[in-house]
């Protein structure tokens, strides 16, 4: 009968063992996923001073080379036409000038896109602000 006392006792022990260290390994995930957390929040800060830096620069080289008819090794000027991306405020002056000036239609086209619009599930983790 003690040997079976003390079977059962040392199961649960191996069990909260295991558990601990789960905990731990828990944990430590958790400070290295703050740790990268913070510092990619450093990085996108001078990533934005950087990038500022370079739109700068860009605009006044930009300048220089299209009225001088510069091309350099490293760098050419280009100038490419895009499409604007579409958005409900661009969208419904399009509609209705395709409409012809109906505005109920154009409006209701609008909406019935946005309302039907496939949604997307991100799954994400968050900081805690302090």
């Amino acid at each position: 009968m003690n040997t079976k006392k003390s079977e059962m006792n040392l199961e649960p022990k191996e069990e909260k063992e295991g558990d601990n260290m789960e905990r731990e390994n828990l944990i430590q995930m958790i400070r290295e996923w703050v740790r990268n957390d913070h510092d990619m929040n450093l990085l996108k800060v001078e990533l934005a001073r950087r990038r500022e830096t370079q739109k700068s620069i860009t605009a006044k080289l930009v300048e220089a080379m299209r009225e001088n008819e510069m091309e350099e090794s490293d760098i050419r000027y280009v100038q490419e036409t895009r499409k604007k991306s579409i958005s409900k405020k661009s969208l419904i002056p399009i509609l209705f000038r395709f409409y012809k000036g109906d505005s109920t239609k154009a409006e209701e086209l609008s909406q019935y896109i946005y309302d039907n619009r496939e949604t997307v599930v991100q799954e994400k983790i968050k900081p805690m602000k302090k």
